[in-house]
């Protein structure tokens, strides 16, 4: 129970008049009746303030809400006693968390039920958790506020960001696809499975041609082939300090699941089993699967993975992987290669190409271009940038190596990673490499 801002504001009036009586003694008088008005006022208010029911308030929040999206909290508040009341709500929300539209303020009268909203941003995944709500009502007269703790426990689970594949499900249904940096190039004819027979079209090849049919039907028949479907996809998922590395506020890890999670999207749509090899401790595995509901399990398997540099390091788990047996798959390597390990990784890699058609993402930080395009007004910037320079030609040279060795190399920026992830399988798809 505290006094309230009304409360604070009049008790300038008896203590102005207090200061003014040491001049003019007459108003001592006055000012101790109001001061005695104004504290038996307040205390009648706390006392009828104690007495009082309280308000029903109830918590509404999705339980699996996507990193970096602003998401909806919803308050209800219901008021059943015999008065009007105005009150001050605060909601206690995971700290990590960025918050817009708290403190809430309101008003109620009997029977009467507010609804509040307000929203919250994360940038952290995995499990969290909203503790206590905090409820301030005003006394009667407005002097006095009581403050009241609810214990209303929710856990929310954050999600890697599966808005953006639903973004890029959106586009491609209404053929925009190009607007996502993803280049759909049609089949004309020619593709690995047999989809069906119709007639022919100008431009057919002649060996499309197919001849018994045309001459059951009198006319000329073409088969009509798709792209291969039934094949497997596997990520290797690097969990390592590797990729704790941020740009624009999300960091490198964040950005490679994203990216994973879109192409596992895509490659569910294409009939393709996908599955999932993260280097943690321990490793999580999930075998290839072509159902939908394998993008949930990836998400549940993904969701509380936070890059970490005691985790085993990504030969390791190579490695490992390599022992495990899989048959051929298209084998999606997502890391960010370091001089230090040059040697080691291409060996492993190349051993795995015998078996696997490896895709390597080798993410670069856009500090390091940025470094490279400033001007340079320093011996510093120029030592820097000698440095940048130096480090960008050994990784190119490397990237080159591996691509003699039949490796495939995605060397981009994370905020480029979803395109070019889903434009280079796609590509491999057309070339029938899987």
């Amino acid at each position: 129970m505290i006094p309230a801002r009304r409360t604070l504001y009049a008790a300038v009036f008896p203590l102005a008049l207090s200061i003014i009586a040491l001049f003019f003694p007459r108003l001592q008088s006055l000012s101790i009746i109001f001061a005695s008005v104004l504290t038996i006022a307040m205390v009648i208010d706390m006392i009828l303030l104690s007495f009082s029911v309280y308000p029903v308030i109830t918590r509404v929040v999705s339980p699996i809400i996507p990193i970096g999206h602003w998401s909806t909290v919803t308050l209800e508040i219901t008021w059943h006693g015999l008065r009007t009341i105005k009150y001050e709500l605060f909601d206690g929300y995971p700290p990590s968390f960025t918050l817009k539209g708290l403190p809430i303020a309101g008003k109620l009268t009997r029977g009467q039920s507010n609804r509040h909203m307000y929203e919250i941003l994360p940038v952290d995944r995995g499990d969290f958790t909203f503790s206590f709500l905090h409820l301030r009502v005003s006394g009667v007269l407005g002097l006095a506020q009581n403050r009241k703790k609810y214990i209303l426990p929710d856990t929310i689970k954050v999600y890697p960001d599966f808005q953006a594949f639903i973004s890029y499900t959106m586009l491609g249904k209404i053929n925009h696809l190009n607007l996502a940096g993803i280049r759909s190039k049609p089949l004309r004819g020619e593709g690995f499975d047999f989809h069906q027979l119709r007639e022919y079209r100008s431009g057919d090849e002649r060996r499309q041609i197919d001849w018994k049919a045309s001459n059951r039907f009198r006319k000329l028949i073409s088969r009509e082939y798709q792209q291969s479907c039934d094949q497997k996809v596997i990520f290797f998922l690097d969990s390592s300090g590797r990729l704790s590395s941020s740009d624009n506020g999300l960091g490198h890890f964040d950005q490679v699941l994203n990216a994973a999670l879109l192409l596992a999207h895509t490659a569910i749509q294409q009939r393709d089993a996908v599955g999932m090899y993260v280097v943690a401790r321990p490793p999580r595995w999930l075998k290839p699967c072509s159902s939908g509901n394998q993008l949930g399990r990836i998400q549940k398997m993904t969701y509380d993975l936070k890059p970490a540099d005691d985790t085993p390091d990504v030969i390791t788990g190579l490695e490992k992987f390599e022992t495990m047996g899989c048959s051929r798959s298209l084998l999606i390597l997502m890391t960010n290669i370091t001089q230090e390990d040059s040697r080691e990784m291409y060996q492993v890699i190349t051993a795995l190409s015998k078996k696997h058609v490896v895709l390597l993402c080798s993410l670069r930080e856009t500090v390091l271009d940025h470094v490279r395009q400033r001007r340079l007004r320093s011996l510093d910037d120029a030592l820097l940038y000698g440095a940048v320079t130096d480090f960008l030609l050994k990784r190119k040279r490397y990237h080159t190596q591996l691509k003699q060795a039949g490796i495939h190399i995605i060397d981009t920026h994370p905020v480029a990673l979803p395109a070019a992830l889903v434009n280079n399988y796609l590509s491999l798809k057309r070339q029938g490499s899987l």
